[in-house]
C-alpha cells in the first residue's frame, strides 16, 4: 500500500499545478458551462483513469518512429507553453504582492537551472500536495455553492477534450519513466486514486465557482480572490501556495525542454529560459484559455496516432 500511496502522491504532484489550484483551469475547461460540466467531470475522471494506466505501463521504444517523434514534439512544445504560462501566474501573484520581487526570484530559479541540476522537486510534491488540498478544502468549505443554470454543452465536452489532450501529453513521459518501478496493480489502484481525487476536486471547485459573481469568475485566478474575500492573511497564504506550485512545475517543464539541449550547451538553455519568460507576456489569461486550448487538440491528435502505433505493433507480436 506504501507504494501506492507513494505513487499517488507522485501523480497528482505532475498533474495539480498552479492552474489547478488557482481555480482558472477548472473554471475555463469546467464551471464556466454550467451543471453540465459535473456529469463531464466525472466522464474526464474515467477517461483519466485508463489513459494514466496505459502510459504507465508503456515504455519509451529505444528506436522511435515518426509517430513518436511527432509525439515528442507535440509534447516539447505544450511543455514550452506550460513553462510560459507558470512565468505568467508569477507575475499575476507578484502583482497581489504589490511587488515584482517573485517574478525576479522565480526567473534566477529558472536561470539557475541552466548551470547547476535543482534536485528535491519530488520531495516539494510530497509537501505541495498536503497543502494545495489543505487550502482547497478550507477555500471550498468557507464558500458558497450553486449550480448555474446557464447550459452550454457542445462546448463543456469540446473544453474537456482539450483539457484531457493538453494534460495527458504533458504527463506521458513522466508516466513513461515512473511506470517501470511498480507492479501493474498498484498501478491500477493509483490511477484509481488520482482519477477520484481530481474528479471530486473539479466538481467541488466549479460548484464554488458557479456561486461567485461573474468578475470573480473571470479574473486570473478565482480561489485566490475567493480567499481574500474571507481572509487577507488566508488569501496571502493560498498566493505562496499557488506560487510554489507554480515554480516547482516550471522548473520541471523547464527541465523536460532543457533536457533536448546537449548538457554544457548553456546558451541555448538559457536561450530557451528567456524565450519561456518572453512568451509569458502574452499573459497568464490568453495562455490558459486560448493557447491551452490549441495545445490541447494538437496533444488528442498526437495521442491517437500514438494508441494506433502501438496497437498495431502489439497485434503483430
Amino acid at each position: 500500500m506504501k507504494k501506492t500511496i507513494e505513487l499517488t502522491l507522485l501523480i497528482l504532484g505532475a498533474f495539480i499545478g498552479a492552474s489547478f489550484s488557482s481555480g482558472r483551469e477548472i473554471y475555463v475547461y469546467f464551471a464556466k458551462y454550467g451543471w453540465v460540466s459535473i456529469p463531464i467531470a466525472i466522464a474526464v475522471g474515467v477517461v483519466l483513469y485508463f489513459v494514466m494506466y496505459f502510459f504507465l505501463n508503456l515504455k519509451i521504444p529505444e528506436k522511435k518512429n515518426k509517430h513518436f517523434v511527432f509525439f515528442e514534439i507535440v509534447l516539447l512544445v505544450a511543455t514550452f507553453v506550460l513553462s510560459a504560462t507558470m512565468f505568467a501566474g508569477c507575475r499575476e501573484i507578484s502583482y497581489s504582492f504589490g511587488g515584482n520581487i517573485i517574478i525576479i526570484v522565480t526567473l534566477l530559479f529558472a536561470l539557475l537551472q541552466c548551470f547547476v541540476d535543482i534536485k528535491g522537486l519530488q520531495v516539494a510534491n510530497y509537501i505541495l500536495m498536503p497543502m494545495i488540498f489543505i487550502s482547497l478544502i478550507v477555500c471550498i468549505v468557507l464558500s458558497d455553492f450553486e449550480v448555474a443554470n446557464n447550459i452550454n454543452t457542445l462546448g463543456a465536452v469540446s473544453s474537456s477534450v482539450k483539457y484531457l489532450g493538453t494534460n495527458c501529453i504533458l504527463l506521458s513521459i513522466f508516466l513513461m519513466q515512473i511506470g517501470n518501478a511498480y507492479t501493474k496493480r498498484q498501478k491500477k489502484v493509483a490511477s484509481f486514486f488520482v482519477a477520484t481525487i481530481l474528479t471530486i476536486f473539479i466538481i467541488l471547485i466549479s460548484l464554488v465557482l458557479m456561486a461567485q459573481p461573474y468578475d470573480i469568475q473571470i479574473s486570473s485566478m478565482p480561489l485566490v480572490f475567493i480567499a481574500f474575500s474571507k481572509n487577507v492573511v488566508f488569501g496571502k497564504v493560498l498566493c505562496m501556495v499557488v506560487w510554489f506550485g507554480l515554480i516547482t512545475t516550471l522548473l520541471s517543464g523547464l527541465f523536460v525542454v532543457c533536457n533536448y539541449v546537449k548538457k554544457n550547451n548553456r546558451i541555448s538553455k538559457i536561450l530557451l529560459v528567456l524565450a519561456c519568460f518572453g512568451l509569458s507576456f502574452v499573459g497568464w489569461e490568453v495562455l490558459t484559455s486560448k493557447i491551452y486550448s490549441a495545445v490541447g487538440l494538437c496533444s488528442i491528435f498526437a495521442i491517437f496516432t500514438l494508441l494506433i502505433t502501438y496497437s498495431k505493433s502489439s497485434s503483430k507480436t
